[in-house]
């Protein structure tokens, strides 16, 4: 995955959370067919871009239990080695804040749908 991909997965992320508030916010999203379908391509858009990053973060901490095992060989402690690799890999952080709030809004947007489907079955 090139910086561009990884760049374009996480502006990807920020875009969809960032409709579904507006339309949220709105009141965009009623209970119809309509709705429940921009909402379902929402979540699937977002659970392809999670996928993404959620490959880009184990990629990155691979390289940093890597640079941490290699700090250990060289006879640093623990606490030094993974010191030193958290500032060699700071978007290590960067990924873990992301999709927490990436997981958070996914749910939402399912526990929406689910209230659409229910709120249909009751008209």
């Amino acid at each position: 995955m090139t910086e561009f991909d990884e760049i374009k997965s996480i502006v990807s992320i920020q875009k969809i959370i960032e409709e579904y508030r507006i339309a949220n916010r709105e009141k965009l999203i009623s209970v119809s067919k309509t709705g429940e379908v921009f909402i379902i391509d929402l979540a699937r858009y977002l659970s392809t871009y999670i996928f993404d990053v959620e490959r880009m973060r184990i990629e990155t901490h691979k390289n940093w239990s890597a640079k941490v095992f290699e700090l250990r060989k060289e006879g640093k402690s623990v606490a030094e080695s993974e010191r030193e690799s958290d500032n060699l890999y700071p978007e290590l952080y960067g990924y873990r804040r992301l999709l927490e709030a990436s997981y958070e809004n996914l749910s939402l947007m399912r526990s929406h749908i689910s209230w659409i489907k229910a709120e249909k079955n009751e008209i």
